[in-house]
């Protein structure tokens, strides 16, 4: 037969060469990202073989694989499997355990004959305990970061309009974590499949945000770029009415084009339709070829030889003549050398055409053949468990014996579920729960519940971050449960529930869940579940504040768990029974219990219980003050969990404690480094919740406004909240930036509303913090309210700030009651409370504000000290003890500088200003003023004045007496050529003299 494609390559020259310059970004360890669209038959897959032999001849490691349709569901990890199973099977043994290292369990659920898999199904485990899909992905990275110590590495994953949702999210996980590696990700895609709807498109917004991520898309050829693919077909230069005849019915297609001339060699007899072109194709094939080729088109775009035999059931030199004569006409593909022999459609359309002319019956039969041989393979050694249980679903499904499609569908579930591929384990599982409705009873298989089903395919959808679906489903099991007869397994679902109500975010619910769950399990003999249950729900009791009911519950399941040895419960139960303690301030007691369940968790080595644990540690010694400590504990604890392959889930939340811990110290660049860069690595939502509320606290003390507001509005843009930073400390970083932002009034609103929601305000620790940022506003507001002479406005904030004091002085009473020993952090907070309330009154409080010094300088948290030092310096010159404020101004000065804290820093200068104090590298002299003949002090009186303040108001707010500030105004005025205080307000706007605060 006469060539069908161009021996050249035509056109695509630049998308040829930004390719080649992604590869040499990539070389200099700058990973990049390129998605090349196009319609069907435009050429991605020439592109993309013409630009990998150059890759390849230049060094690079290429590894390739197809995504493949197979039904809604898609095979899992399907690209990954065909991409790295040439290379594993190409290196010797010991090269492959360098390359896999640690992860050749995980690595066993899709490649089998590297060993047994770590195990499990989905439902199999405690909800509280998620399977390592972040551990699979971690593997597969470290294998590729391997791969490119010794040369780049390309991965190119064809047809991703095809990929399964895990495929979609390892995809996403590769891509946000390859930084400074030297790894090139290609993606191709069909861009007329993407309908507004297509799972593809939020991957593909979200990666076109990232850095290093590129599109190409490749459009039609014109008419210059068809005849040069013409001519290399036909051998010869084309007449210009063939060109114009294959470019007006291909659309400048080149696969078209292709079919269009193959199918009209004898001149310009074309086809009317691409359909036409390729059913002639086929026509053309000799019966036997004919049959094979129908057969292959059910197995999909790709198919095994060995399958294809059994299923065609012809003598072996008939069907390779059958297969070769397909081949010669350019139908199917032989399969690259290192892969499973087999054979490809030379185009997905092609395969799509032979299968639509299919008869039903013919097609039922073929699907049912195939199931069979696959069958029959698969209990040997499959070299893909959840590929082939997806492939025998789709099989059995599609030939309508629902009896067999059944026991498929939910093993393809929990091969899917054991490989990871949450999503496609929820939709076979789902799928398994239809089919039970179709198939009559007599016809069920036995050994299945379908209760089991349905709690299987609630994990499954919990896992995939789908926690809605998971409480329908694990509701419709306890439906089905009788508690009086199986009271264990309704306490087990009970506890499912709770779990999958706290993830939703109904919290609430979640605890009637979780003490149904109590209620229902049986208290003897003691059991793991029962330890587990136990302890879930005090931890629930104590995230809602409810510390008491919480503490006798974390002691009881503290003995169940020691009595049973039920290691993880006991952890759970020592971390809620520690933070019980932490939040009601007993820090001295909590500690302690929250390091013997951390070093629990590090012992039994479950490397979510080490994280629950180190950030519970983490934040009770931050509470203490002690950063420094809690910074190690999320330092070390990082590095175990890389080790163990866990840092993509965890390691997010541990940058986010780190963060704090260096904002609480004073590190404020480190903070900010380690902030951004966890940001941008990719965390999950979970940590990024909290790592945005840490960069929006450290923004607002920095006086970046834009930046701080930008981050609450990705925040909120993160959706409703599953899991993350609870509602209250949300609103204590609004509050923040209210009270910086000058705007106290809504400061004030947020603090009363989030007070009112805590359960146990007097014994919360958040409590405490929001008194004192509602102090600061009430201060703020009061001191506003004086300068106006609103004297409603003051006696307001005055009687608001005595409120607040009040609760912080109940609040450390209520401390003392059942703390042994309350410590610094809460003294330091008692007196700011009382020095804060001083200045909203009005008060020269000097020895409040001093005591208040010596608390933070205990507590090493700079910005805290800087702030209270400068109210301090203010209380000092308000006193005369002008040397005393000098000294405090001077030392809040240098901290603000060094911060880098701009409104602090700002209020500080203004202050020395008005009390005429130097400070070292500050210039308050004003040229525009001295031109004028004002000194600075009469510019600082003539903003007072404009802003319509009395000579007393001026004198209050300078340091001054109030005659003084009469004999300031009269200078001014006679320098300015007026009579009236409005005259010259007006004449200083003129001539833009000052800025309005």
């Amino acid at each position: 037969m006469a060539r069908l494609s161009s021996p050249t390559f035509v056109g695509r020259a630049s998308e040829l060469e930004r390719l080649r310059h992604a590869l040499d970004l990539a070389s200099d360890h700058r990973p990049t990202t390129r998605l090349v669209a196009g319609d069907a038959g435009i050429g991605k897959t020439r592109l993309m073989t013409e630009f990998v032999s150059g890759a390849r001849t230049s060094g690079a490691q290429v590894l390739i694989g197809d995504c493949l349709q197979l039904g809604e569901t898609g095979l899992p990890y399907a690209p990954f499997v065909g991409a790295f199973r040439p290379l594993l099977r190409s290196l010797s043994p010991r090269r492959l355990d360098e390359i896999i290292g640690p992860g050749r369990a995980e690595l066993s659920h899709l490649f089998p004959d590297l060993g047994p898999p770590s195990g499990g199904r989905a439902g199999g485990g405690s909800p509280g305990a998620r399977p390592e899909q972040a551990r699979l992905f971690e593997v597969v990275f470290g294998i590729l970061r391997r791969l490119s110590d010794d040369a780049p590495v390309v991965l190119v994953l064809e047809d991703l309009h095809w990929a399964d949702s895990s495929t979609r999210d390892l995809l996403r996980f590769l891509v946000r974590n390859a930084r400074e590696a030297r790894m090139l990700f290609i993606g191709t895609y069909r861009s007329d499949e993407l309908h507004r709807r297509h799972p593809l498109r939020p991957l593909l917004a979200e990666l076109q945000r990232l850095e290093g991520v590129d599109d190409i898309e490749l459009g039609a050829f014109g008419a210059e770029e068809l005849a040069e693919q013409l001519a290399g077909i036909t051998g010869e230069l084309p007449h210009p009415e063939l060109v114009s005849a294959v470019l007006s019915r291909s659309g400048g297609n080149p696969f078209f084009a292709e079919e269009l001339m193959a199918a009209g060699e004898a001149g310009l007899a074309l086809p009317r339709s691409l359909r036409d072109t390729l059913d002639d194709r086929v026509r053309h094939l000799e019966g036997e070829a004919q049959r094979v080729l129908r057969i292959a088109s059910v197995a999909g775009a790709r198919v095994d030889h060995a399958i294809l035999a059994e299923v065609a059931e012809l003598p072996a030199p008939i069907l390779t003549e059958a297969v070769r004569e397909a081949v010669e006409h350019h139908l199917l593909v032989p399969t690259a050398p290192e892969e499973i022999p087999g054979y490809r459609f030379r185009h997905a359309l092609l395969q799509e055409v032979v299968y639509d002319e299919l008869l039903p019956n013919e097609r039922t039969q073929l699907h049912a053949a195939f199931a069979v041989s696959l069958e029959r393979r698969a209990m040997g050694d499959p070299h893909d468990r959840a590929g082939v249980a997806a492939q025998l679903a789709h099989h059995w499904l599609l030939a309508h014996d629902l009896e067999r499609a059944l026991p498929a569908t939910l093993g393809a579930g929990r091969a899917a579920a054991a490989a990871f591929a949450y999503p496609e384990a929820q939709a076979f599982l789902e799928r398994s729960l239809e089919l039970w409705a179709k198939v009559a009873p007599e016809l069920l298989p036995a050994g299945i519940d379908r209760t089991v089903i349905l709690e299987e395919a609630a994990e499954a959808a919990a896992l995939a971050g789908d926690p809605r679906r998971s409480i329908d489903l694990v509701r419709s099991a306890l439906a089905q449960t009788d508690p009086v007869r199986e009271p264990m397994r309704a306490g087990v679902l009970q506890h499912r529930l709770a779990w999958y109500l706290n993830e939703s975010g109904d919290w609430q619910s979640g605890v009637i869940a979780m003490e149904r769950a109590v209620a229902l399990i049986p208290i003897d003999p003691p059991t793991h579940e029962r330890a587990r249950v136990v302890a879930d729900l005090a931890h629930s009791l104590m995230v809602r504040s409810r510390f008491s009911e919480s503490m006798a519950l974390a002691e009881a399941a503290l003995a169940i768990s020691r009595t049973v040895g039920a290691t993880l419960a006991e952890t759970r139960a020592l971390t809620a029974l520690g933070l019980d303690l932490a939040c009601r301030s007993d820090l001295e007691r909590g500690i302690p219990l929250l390091r013997d369940g951390y070093e629990l968790a590090l012992r039994h080595g479950d490397p979510q219980a080490i994280f629950l644990t180190a950030v519970a540690l983490g934040w009770a010694l931050d509470e203490a003050a002690r950063h420094e400590e809690a910074l190690e504990v999320a330092r070390s604890t990082r590095d175990r969990l890389r080790e163990m392959g866990a840092e993509a889930r965890f390691g997010g939340q541990l940058g986010s404690k780190m963060g704090r811990a260096l904002f609480e110290m004073g590190r404020w660049d480190e903070a900010e480094r380690i902030l951004d860069a966890t940001i941008a690595g990719g965390p999950t939502r979970y940590a990024m919740r909290w790592l945005l509320s840490n960069r929006i606290q450290l923004y607002t003390a920095r006086g970046q406004l834009g930046r701080a507001r930008r981050d609450l509005l990705t925040y909120e843009a993160l959706g409703e909240r599953l899991v993350g930073p609870d509602p209250d400390l949300i609103r204590a970083r609004r509050a923040e930036l209210a009270v910086i932002s000058g705007e106290p009034t809504a400061a004030r609103g947020i603090i009363a509303e989030t007070l009112a929601r805590l359960v146990e305000p007097d014994l919360d620790t958040e409590a405490r913090r929001l008194i004192l940022t509602g102090l600061r506003a009430e201060a703020d507001e009061a001191d506003a309210a004086r300068g106006a002479g609103a004297t409603e406005r003051e006696a307001v904030a005055i009687a608001r700030a005595g409120q607040l004091e009040h609760q912080m002085q109940r609040h450390v009473t209520r401390v003392r009651e059942v703390a042994s020993q309350p410590g610094p952090p809460i003294t330091a907070d008692l007196l700011m409370a009382s020095a804060l309330a001083s200045r909203a009154r009005g008060e020269a409080d000097v020895p409040a504000w001093e005591a208040s010094v010596v608390a933070l300088r205990v507590l090493g948290r700079p910005y805290e000290l800087a702030r209270a030092l400068a109210h301090l310096a203010a209380m000092a010159c308000v006193a005369r003890r002008r040397e005393d404020g000098a000294s405090a101004l001077a030392e809040a000065h240098a901290i603000a500088v060094e911060l880098g804290a701009r409104p602090l820093r700002e209020e500080i200068e203004s202050l020395a200003r008005r009390a005429r104090i130097g400070l070292e590298g500050v210039d308050t002299a004003d040229d525009a003023a001295d031109r004028l003949g004002l000194t600075a002090r009469e510019r600082e009186v003539l903003t007072l004045l404009a802003h319509g303040r009395s000579n007393r108001q001026i004198g209050d707010t300078l340091f001054m007496a109030e005659s003084t500030a009469g004999v300031h105004v009269s200078h001014i005025l006679g320098k300015l050529g007026v009579t009236r205080r409005t005259e010259a307000a007006a004449l200083a706007h003129r001539l833009g003299l000052f800025q309005l605060s």
